[in-house]
């Protein structure tokens, strides 16, 4: 390309702009004449993690198709012997076909293969699995936990509430902690999700009354061994009074008689 230094720095200046919307410093610039194109060379800088890693760029648009030579140091700014080879490496690029010089009207696109990986690599199978995973691990594991393996029965409605809630709470502090800002919503609705759910868990077995729990189950058995006892003893008292006859003699007899004072004959 034989690009013009107006048009040159305009690029320079858009891709400064592209870069800082990434979150992509541009420490310094330059132009690089190479034996078959101008490329403009950025010495840039980002945040990764909580360390900075450095770059040295070579940037081209060539038969109108942008083209960028990279290399990335995340152990601090490159040497002098890194910028030789990366030097070296662009010296030694050959392009097989003439330039046909356009002057840009538009604004360059930026390189993002790197994002694109990134994106593309966050939503495979494995990492969709292993994120599933994390997240019942996180909001659902110790509820179920403590229903099943420690109460080993319903809990009533009123202390599920209290207990889903404050586990969400702590949940939602936790992802303050290890999320960024940009994921806090939809951790918060994914939150919202496993409550209702971490509820129906507490919830689910044979239903208690809601006000006493266990112990209403208790009263009610006791209730039933009293209503059966007074059943028992209902049938008793209806049978006192009755009079049998000896079989024999004909002689009255009482229900606990067990002969006749009469005649002596067994009654039963």
């Amino acid at each position: 390309n034989a690009f013009s230094d107006s048009t040159l720095a305009f690029l320079t200046t858009t891709l400064e702009e592209e870069y800082k919307n990434l979150g992509i410093t541009v420490e310094d610039t330059e132009i690089y004449q190479h034996e078959q194109a101008k490329f403009i060379k950025l010495y840039i800088s980002q945040p990764n993690g909580s360390m900075i890693a450095y770059g040295l760029q070579y940037y081209t648009i060539y038969n109108n198709k942008a083209i960028n030579i990279t290399m990335h140091s995340y152990v601090g700014p490159l040497t002098a012997e890194d910028e030789a080879l990366l030097s070296d490496i662009v010296d030694s690029t050959y392009f097989d076909t003439a330039s046909a010089v356009t002057e840009p009207t538009t604004s360059p696109s930026a390189p993002d293969s790197n994002k694109d990986r990134a994106v593309s690599d966050r939503f495979r199978f494995e990492n969709i699995l292993f994120a599933l995973l994390i997240t019942i691990a996180l909001y659902a594991l110790p509820i179920v936990i403590y229903r099943y393996a420690v109460r080993k029965s319903p809990v009533p409605s009123g202390a599920a509430k209290i207990i889903t809630g404050l586990y969400g709470v702590f949940s939602f502090l936790l992802t303050l902690i290890i999320l960024n800002k940009s994921q806090w919503v939809i951790s918060g609705g994914a939150i919202v999700l496993w409550s209702y759910v971490n509820y129906r868990l507490l919830r689910a077995g044979k239903k208690t009354d809601d006000n006493c729990g266990t112990d209403c189950i208790n009263d009610s058995a006791a209730q039933e061994r009293t209503e059966g006892e007074d059943t028992y003893e209902q049938t008793n008292s209806q049978t006192e009074g009755k009079m049998l006859f000896c079989r024999n003699c004909g002689t009255p007899l009482s229900v606990e008689s067990e002969y006749c004072h009469k005649c002596g004959t067994k009654s039963h």
